[in-house]
Parts: structure tokens; sequence; C-alpha cells
């Protein structure tokens, strides 16, 4: 099964020049733990958390409306393409501890949104004789390596 079966195809996005309470609002109103965030040629460019708005108040001690997303986003981009399978979705945010995937044409431009959500849902899916598109020891494994804690938290607990 590909990407494109089961993507979420209607995304909110930002831009990195928008203020991080505007963002926030966004966040609160639909929903959501992120957003993509487009250049002016509505490329991928990063990924802005509900997280990364927190942080960044913290470290930088300025008001949401005076952050821009810029300063906050993770540039740090890891995407997949429509024709992708599951598990090589699966692959990519077990391997790079991410929970959301954007979606992205040839020209790094966004043409959906996968989560991990989307694959645990797809997991449990039973339609007749039809296989799912992906099996639930992936995901879960998936799962289970993203939520392992880092080092760093490791030994802030001990």
């Amino acid at each position: 099964m590909k990407v494109h079966e089961i993507m979420t195809r209607e995304i909110s996005v930002c831009y990195p020049g928008e203020a991080l309470s505007d963002i926030a609002q966004i966040l609160w109103d639909d929903d959501l733990g992120c957003l993509p965030v487009l250049d002016e040629k509505e490329m991928v460019v990063g990924m802005i958390t509900d997280r990364d708005i927190c942080m960044a108040a913290f470290t930088q001690g300025r008001r949401l409306n005076d952050i821009e997303v810029s300063t906050a986003m993770s540039q740090n981009l890891f995407a997949c393409k429509p024709d992708d399978s599951l598990v090589a979705a699966n692959k990519i945010m077990k391997e790079n501890k991410v929970k959301r995937l954007p979606v992205i044409n040839q020209r790094s431009q966004l043409v959906g949104m996968i989560t991990l959500n989307d694959l645990a849902q797809e997991a449990c899916r039973k339609d007749g004789n039809k296989k799912p598109g992906i099996r639930r020891c992936l995901v879960s494994d998936c799962l289970a390596q993203i939520t392992q804690p880092t080092e760093k938290s490791r030994l802030e607990l001990a």
C-alpha cells in the first residue's frame, strides 16, 4: 500500500515570518500538534510543533507574538513521497524519531501529511480478505523507537 492512499490531503500550513502566537492559535483551534512551514515558492522548509513553540517562548524569553516561526521551526526535515510504501514511511519515522511526515512531490511542494496515527489506523483496518497495508508489529516497533528516551533525558532522570 502507498502513502497517497491514506495520507491527509488538506493540510494547514504556516510561513517563516508568521508570529508564533498565530501558529499556536491554529494548532489549538484545529487540534494539531504541528504544521509544515512553507517558503514563498510553497516548498516545505521545516516543521513547527507545539513543543517548539513552548521551548521558543522559554529560551527566548519573549512573547509569542514577538517571535517568528523561523526562529523556532525545525529545519531538519524528514519527508516522504506519495508513491512511497507505508513500510518506507514507517521506517523514516522510526529512524528519525518523528510522528509526522510531510508528503512532498518532486519539487518539494506539500501534497499531504502522514502520521504514526494514520499507520496505526491502517494496521488495524480489516477489509474482508485484503491484508492491511502495514503490519501492527512495524507500527508498534516504530512507536517504541520514537518514544525511547534520549541519552540526555536518561541522565536527567538518574
